[in-house]
């Protein structure tokens, strides 16, 4: 009798891959279907074909390009395992989109890779770039702005659904053929470039008053990544960096005047955009002047999420706090790591949180901080347990939570370094300075303290409240029964509480 082979777990994963066909890079990214949660990015690959650069005057793709993107898609598709429940998406977009050969193209691709890209127009890469973004923010009256190597998508939203969608031929591989043909650029031709963006994006209407612009897009990254190395920015995700407008003057002036090859040892920029690097910033600061934007807010997630999204039938966050917790969920997934403890945790912390968050002029976003640490303090056991908390620093500091800022994000790492009462580790401050000033630490602190007590109550079924006459925070069980710990059991509590915030603690254990 034959013994039946062992089922493979992974097998029964459901999976979504985006090939994206764009003027520059050709990328696949392979996603992880985490339920109603969203996605995992298992497995990324790029290449570097240039199709924007492959065509004549009247943007036909010549038969060098064609071969060369078809053997890219080739090689990409060859990257993925086989697995039953994988759905494959492929679409192409500026440099296909305008070609009068795509056809071509396109059937060099499906005979190569046995694969037939989608070619998309502007107004659906405008929207997938919208859906991407969604997904990984709450939107209101806002601006999504993907910038590629041949086109640009501006998107308006309206309470947070898909406005209207303007597609127009700024793209950073055109905009260098067209202007720039010198290395370092001569200032005649940025200036020619710059008021070429600007004609174009004159004719947008203005932004809504507190509207948001979120970038997307590989320049937008390199750009908030370079950023972020040369000022030691002590979060590593690109994700949610507020690309500051002085950041952006700041880092035409180092680049422009480089040639590209000068432009590859800067960190951040690396060698398949560099030659390019500079439209993509010239555009993005014309994109921040147009709509009147002090910072533009990078978003790492996209088109592909967009398109990934659609695919697995993902629905849309209820709000920012519904964001955190998916990311918490797909998080943890990738370390086989068990939310049951976090949740438990989380409740009691939101619900003290509450009780003081008056007193000290908290609002949602100090909230959504400690959402996402109380979620989140323990995954760091799965290093080291007597370290667990610092390890749970380092990777909340890796990692993009939807729905916080930056300065949310920061919130949480440091009240997830103090969850265990212990005092930050030594120059921290200065660590921290470039997202919190000092009084910004001291409200992570104090969201540490907070999660501090809320671990060792959470499950006994407590209530708080502020007293009246003093500055006392009161722990009452809201049922008639009593734990079998002692009141010394909270003497640590006691004065880690008094310390940090301010209050006194009466506990009835």
């Amino acid at each position: 009798m034959a013994v039946p082979e062992p089922k493979d777990p992974e097998n029964d994963v459901p999976l979504v891959a985006v090939i994206d066909i764009g003027s520059n890079t050709i990328r696949l990214v392979e996603y992880e279907v985490v339920g109603r949660a969203g996605l995992r990015i298992v497995r990324a690959f790029k290449e570097v074909p240039r199709l924007a650069r492959g065509s004549d005057d009247e943007g036909a793709l010549s038969r060098e390009i064609i071969e060369s993107g078809a053997r890219a898609v080739r090689r990409l598709v060859a990257q993925l395992p086989p697995r039953p429940h994988r759905t494959l998406v492929a679409v192409a977009t500026s440099a296909v989109r305008d070609a009068p050969n795509r056809e071509r193209f396109l059937d060099r691709v499906e005979t190569l890779a046995g694969v037939r890209p989608r070619v998309l127009s502007g107004t659906d890469e405008g929207r997938y770039a919208y859906l991407g973004v969604a997904g990984a923010w709450v939107l209101g009256y806002d601006i999504v702005v993907d910038l590629g190597g041949g086109s640009m998508q501006v998107v308006r939203t309206q309470r947070g659904a898909l406005g209207r969608v303007v597609s127009l031929p700024i793209g950073t591989v055109r905009l260098t053929d067209k202007f720039l043909f010198h290395d370092p650029p001569r200032d005649r031709e940025v200036d020619e470039l710059r008021d070429h963006v600007r004609d174009l994006l004159d004719d947008l209407p203005d932004a809504r008053e507190g509207a948001r612009v979120f970038a997307v897009g590989g320049s937008a990254r390199a750009l908030a990544r370079t950023s972020m190395e040369l000022t030691d920015y002590p979060l590593r995700s690109v994700h949610g960096y507020p690309l500051r407008i002085k950041d952006l003057k700041g880092l035409t002036d180092v680049l422009r005047t480089m040639p590209a090859k000068r432009r590859r040892d800067v960190p951040g920029v690396d060698r398949t955009r560099a030659d390019v690097i500079v439209a993509g910033l010239i555009a993005l600061r014309e994109v921040a002047d147009r709509f009147d934007a002090t910072e533009l807010i990078v978003s790492a997630h996209g088109i592909r999420d967009g398109l990934a999204q659609e695919a697995a039938h993902v629905p849309p966050a209820v709000d920012a706090a519904d964001l955190v917790e998916r990311t918490a969920v797909v998080e943890t997934r990738s370390f086989n790591f068990s939310l049951d403890h976090g949740r438990a945790v989380a409740e009691t912390a939101l619900d003290l949180f509450d009780t003081v968050r008056a007193r000290d002029g908290w609002g949602q976003e100090e909230r959504l901080a400690l959402h996402a640490a109380a979620l989140l303090h323990d995954i760091g056991s799965v290093v080291d347990t007597w370290n667990h908390s610092l390890h749970s620093a380092y990777i909340l500091r890796h990692t993009p939570i939807g729905g916080l800022t930056h300065r949310a994000a920061a919130l949480a790492v440091i009240a997830v370094s103090g969850h265990e009462g212990e005092p930050l580790p030594e120059g921290w401050r200065r660590v921290w300075r470039t997202v919190l000033p000092d009084r910004d630490l001291s409200v992570g602190e104090r969201l540490g303290a907070i999660l501090f007590l809320a671990e060792r109550l959470a499950g006994r079924g407590v209530a708080f409240r502020l007293a009246r006459t003093t500055p006392t925070l009161v722990v009452r069980h809201r049922a008639k029964r009593r734990s079998s710990g002692g009141p010394q059991r909270f003497d640590r509590l006691e004065k880690h509480i008094r310390r940090t915030l301010g209050l006194a603690l009466d506990v009835t254990p």
